[in-house]
C-alpha cells in the first residue's frame, strides 16, 4: 500500500509515458498528437505538484487547477478528433461554462491554496465521460474502426478516470460525514487505477 502512494504522490508512473512521448513526438500523427500533450500536461502538473509539495508542503495550488486545465486540454483533444466539427458553437459554450463554473468556485471557496469540495472537478470529468463515450460511438462503428484502437483505449481510460474522480469529488464532501476508512479505501483504489491507466 506504501508503495503504491509514492509512486502515485511523486508520480512515477509517468515515466515511462513521458519517455514514449519524447520518443515518438515527431513520428505521430497529428491526430494523435493531443493525447501525447495530455501526457506533457499531466507530467508538468505533477512536477508543480511536486516543487509545491516540496517548497512550501502544500500542493492544493495545482490539486485545484489541474482538472479545469485538463478539462481544456481534452475538450482541445475531442476537437481534434472532430466531435465539434459541425457544433463549433457548442464547443465554445460547454468550455465557456464549465470555466465559468470554476471561476464561480473559486469565488465561493475564496481560497484557491486550501483544498476544496469541486463540484466543477465533477461537472468536468462527467462531460470528459461524455465526450469519450461519443468518441467511442463513433470509431467502433467507422470504416476504419481497427485504426482507430488508440482513441478507443484513450476513451476507455478517460471513462474510467473521470467515474474515479467523480466519485472522489463527491464523497469528500464533509457535509455527507464519511468514514475516513471509507473515504481512504476509495482513494487507494483509484491510485491502483491511476497507476495503470
Amino acid at each position: 500500500m506504501e508503495t503504491i502512494t509514492f509512486i502515485d504522490k511523486w508520480g512515477l508512473h509517468l515515466i515511462p509515458c513521458f519517455l514514449i512521448v519524447i520518443l515518438k513526438y515527431r513520428k505521430c500523427t497529428a491526430e494523435y498528437k493531443p493525447m501525447l500533450w495530455f501526457v506533457l500536461y499531466l507530467v508538468f502538473f505533477k512536477l508543480i505538484e511536486n516543487g509545491l509539495r516540496i517548497g512550501i508542503h502544500n500542493n492544493n495550488l495545482a490539486y485545484n487547477l489541474r482538472p479545469i486545465c485538463g478539462f481544456i486540454i481534452l475538450m482541445i483533444v475531442f476537437k481534434q478528433w472532430g466531435l465539434f466539427k459541425s457544433k463549433v458553437s457548442i464547443f465554445k459554450i460547454i468550455l465557456g461554462i464549465q470555466l465559468l463554473f470554476f471561476l464561480l468556485e473559486i469565488i465561493y471557496n475564496k481560497n484557491l491554496w486550501a483544498f476544496a469540495l469541486n463540484y466543477s472537478k465533477a461537472s468536468a470529468n462527467l462531460l470528459i465521460a461524455v465526450f469519450s463515450l461519443n468518441v467511442i460511438n463513433k470509431s467502433m462503428f467507422s470504416d476504419n474502426a481497427l485504426q482507430n484502437n488508440s482513441k478507443l483505449y484513450f476513451s476507455v481510460a478517460l471513462i474510467i478516470e473521470s467515474a474515479f474522480l467523480i466519485y472522489i469529488s463527491i464523497f469528500l464532501n464533509e457535509r455527507f460525514n464519511f468514514h475516513a476508512n471509507f473515504l481512504s479505501s476509495i482513494y487507494f483504489f483509484y491510485q491502483i487505477i491511476n497507476i495503470f491507466l
